[in-house]
């Protein structure tokens, strides 16, 4: 059982829970659950939020809230709903820091809402948590009410160029396993990572490429990510390869900023008109941190990649400079 009165990242095994909520919630504030329309992103959770959590009471689940990626830059604040009966007790605005809270960790500059005017109580609330009015920002007839509030404590990531002797030991823990291993880098590096080996294959796909390896450190000056890039783009696109983030800090949100900070970094210093990677599709938990950087899929490769009795395919995403504009 899940603890009561706490945001709780979502998890498939609540769908049944969460559309029995929806189903009550929805007609509180006279609308009604339309899983074959409008509301069929309710069945795709992962691939429709960067972020969604359920509060519980006991076993049911009596609010929810979630963020949603507009671009690299800015995010929108999706399905804050409650119980009519929890309402006044400050569950609301839990919800709404918990979804503030990712927001600004993950590196969104920007947190957007719509609502209604007849939504008073929601409005209540997002004004004193700092929303203000905003122009429209996309053309549903459903809200008359539009919102903005500018993200605060954002921890930048620095990038700095990979240096062999200080960051190597740092990479080889990285590599976990086999497996992860070669959805890492396909079996470009070796396995298990070595020194010598790892430098070499560096060299060739600088030489091949020109690609130059980078390092990502936080504020502490903590090495928290690695990723490749060539300094110049071909044919207007840079591609980034083999990134990898510490295990220890997956899920918490430093990928993504680590990928938007290079992003960011390609733009301001070339030409580029976008920027390009590869993942394997069998990867779902990286395909949803370059999703939540501002990433789309653009091209899929079926049976691109053996790993032992597996064949996976290999999906091509983009983010175009005029997204993070």
């Amino acid at each position: 059982m899940e603890l009561s009165f706490t945001p709780v990242s979502y998890r498939a095994e609540f769908e049944p829970q969460l559309l029995r909520f929806l189903e009550q919630c929805l007609p509180e504030s006279g609308r009604a659950l339309e899983l074959s329309g409008r509301h069929s992103f309710y069945l795709h959770i992962a691939d429709s939020f960067a972020a969604f959590w359920c509060m519980f009471d006991a076993a049911q689940i009596i609010g929810t809230v979630a963020v949603r990626a507009l671009n690299a830059q800015d995010c929108e604040l999706k399905s804050l709903y409650l119980h009519e009966k929890y309402h006044g007790k400050g569950y609301g605005r839990m919800l709404l820091e918990t979804a503030l809270q990712f927001a600004e960790q993950a590196g969104f500059r920007n947190m957007y809402l719509d609502s209604h005017s007849t939504s008073t109580k929601a409005l209540r609330l997002y004004r004193k948590a700092g929303f203000t009015d905003t122009a429209p920002y996309h053309g549903s007839v459903r809200a008359d009410v539009f919102m903005m509030r500018p993200l605060k404590n954002q921890q930048e990531l620095i990038i700095r160029p990979y240096a062999d002797a200080r960051d190597f030991a740092l990479l080889r823990q990285w590599s976990t396993d086999r497996r992860t291993h070669a959805m890492w880098c396909a079996d470009r590096f070796p396995y298990p990572p070595d020194a010598d080996g790892f430098a070499d294959a560096l060299r060739s796909i600088r030489e091949q490429w020109g690609d130059l390896p980078y390092i990502a450190e936080d504020e502490t000056g903590r090495e928290v990510g690695f990723f490749c890039r060539p300094g110049q783009p071909h044919q207007g696109e840079i591609m980034l390869k083999f990134v990898i983030v510490d295990p220890a800090l997956r899920g918490q949100g430093v990928g993504t900023k680590m990928l938007r900070a290079a992003v960011q970094d390609i733009f301001a210093h070339t030409d580029a008109d976008a920027v390009q990677l590869m993942v394997f599709a069998e990867n779902p938990a990286a395909k949803k941190c370059y999703r939540k950087a501002g990433f789309t899929e653009r091209a899929l490769t079926p049976d691109a990649f053996r790993f032992q009795n597996e064949s996976w395919g290999r999906c091509n995403m983009v983010i175009r400079r005029e997204d993070t504009e």
